[in-house]
């Protein structure tokens, strides 16, 4: 619909140079997103192709997200729902701000220039999803590796890859990008791109024997999307053996996880079950779907050697039961030597844990120690 006459305005900025432009809506519906052939195109990374829109309801203007990945907000309130405009409204698509103006009802009023709002936009979205969305862009991650051992003879059999953010001035550590991530929905961006940083690093390790890779709960949400990205890095890193660590809270229905166990194995991909028993352990889940490998929480790890008998005897009746279903089984969190030699006295395959090493660069690993050093000996 086309007016003689614009009623609204949009003000705010629209390119890097920070010019304040007033943008008027000439016509409806007024879509706004980063295509050139849009009335208010925004050529920035956080804003989708077709973003959001404005448009009339009963003489009303109101907005609507229109799927956009890192959302719409009025007056910091990110929009579930269509939502009907005021002057003086904030807008933010991501995170570029508009303020909504109405002609004869605040165009030149003073007031108007200094609005504030505090209401559910997290404190720390501006300044977050900036640095976040450049991180992503250029990549700037950088993978570690934590060893995992055979607790027989201390040899390194496999490593987790982790990741961690190397943009300046910004947060370093997963669960701090993820939580900023988890405000904008691009945890599994994230998650994509450590786990590519990791495999593109591999050919530099010394002597690889196999990578555990992680899966965020988020991607499970679109596991066929999951399953495509896998693919291409099967493709691009044939000869990788791989493993991916799923939470075990995921491992909930059967048959879903049947069938996400059947593509990875298509695919020459191995399973774990992260963080058992942390929650409620899934015993159905792991007869009916077992996994190669079931990696204990370091709640049921951490003072082992010292733990009632009973925790003792419930954690060795677990290991039993992995056992007899075909499942290796890995201890996490293992920090001191007594806790290797009660883990490995309990039936345990395998332990990971900062007494085996902490998470390090490819460069940091020397090439001629595939095997870690004896460790001191238990006391008494």
């Amino acid at each position: 619909m086309q007016t003689d006459e614009p009623k609204w305005y949009l003000e705010g900025f629209t390119d890097e140079q920070k010019v304040l432009q007033r943008i008027p809506i000439t016509s409806i519906p007024f879509r706004v997103g980063r295509l050139s052939t849009l009335p208010l195109p925004l050529n920035f990374i956080n804003i989708s192709r077709t973003h959001a829109e404005f448009y009339e309801e009963a003489d009303k203007l109101m907005l609507r997200d229109l799927g956009s990945r890192n959302g719409t907000f009025l007056n910091r309130e990110r929009l579930e729902a269509p939502a009907a405009v005021a002057p003086g409204d904030v807008v933010h698509f991501g995170t570029c701000e508009f303020r909504l103006l109405q002609e004869d009802a605040g165009l030149n009023d003073p007031f108007m220039d200094t609005l504030s709002f505090e209401a559910q936009l997290p404190r720390d979205l501006e300044t977050g999803m900036r640095e976040l969305l450049d991180m992503i862009n250029t990549q700037a991650v950088q993978p570690v590796f934590q060893p995992l051992v055979r607790l027989a003879d201390r040899t390194i059999f496999s490593y987790e890859a982790l990741g961690r953010g190397t943009l300046d001035n910004f947060f370093t550590l997963p669960k701090d990008l993820f939580r900023v991530a988890g405000q904008l929905r691009l945890e599994d961006e994230l998650s994509r791109i450590f786990r590519a940083a990791s495999l593109e690093a591999v050919g530099r390790m010394p002597k690889p024997h196999a990578l555990f890779l992680n899966v965020h709960p988020a991607e499970m949400q679109t596991v066929s999307r999951l399953l495509k990205a896998l693919e291409g890095l099967r493709s691009e890193y044939p000869t990788v053996d791989l493993t991916m660590e799923v939470h075990e809270s995921l491992v909930t229905d059967v048959a879903s996880i049947q069938a996400f166990r059947a593509e990875l194995k298509e695919l020459g991909i191995r399973v774990a079950y992260d963080d058992f028993g942390a929650g409620q352990a899934r015993l159905v889940e792991l007869v009916e779907v077992p996994p190669d490998y079931l990696k204990f929480d370091i709640s049921l790890v951490q003072g082992i050697h010292k733990a009632p008998q009973q925790r003792q005897q419930m954690v060795e009746m677990l290991i039993k039961f992995a056992r007899d279903v075909g499942v290796e089984t890995l201890a996490e969190g293992i920090e001191v030597p007594e806790e290797a030699e009660a883990c490995r006295q309990l039936g345990f395959d395998s332990g990971q844990g900062y007494y085996f090493g902490r998470p390090k660069t490819v460069e940091s690993y020397q090439v001629d120690s595939p095997t870690l050093p004896t460790p001191p000996p238990v006391s008494e």
